[in-house]
């Protein structure tokens, strides 16, 4: 299994091959998420609801920013460089 990572051009960094990637089909990736993405999103929506917030267009939202994000290039994303930055990673 490959480490999923993300980067944008927002970040200032868009590798050469990003601009051929866009002009292909969109890879088949199936998202698994893990009992701690269960738990970050339990917290999260805990939070919304303290503030009066609906948790689940917020919750999909984020999801779904992610999904797309991660979709355009699920095999050389950078998700967040602090995380390479951790001894072990």
């Amino acid at each position: 299994m490959g480490l999923v990572t993300l980067f944008s051009s927002h970040d200032g960094y868009l590798p050469d091959f990003a601009l051929t990637m866009a002009d292909r089909t969109e890879p088949q990736v199936t998202f698994e998420y893990t009992f701690t993405v269960k738990h970050c999103i339990d917290t999260i929506a805990g939070f919304l609801k303290r503030v009066e917030v609906e948790p689940r267009p917020a919750i999909a939202e984020i999801l779904t920013q992610f999904e797309s994000t991660v979709r355009q290039c699920p095999l050389g994303c950078q998700i967040c460089p602090e995380l390479c930055q951790l001894p072990g990673v």
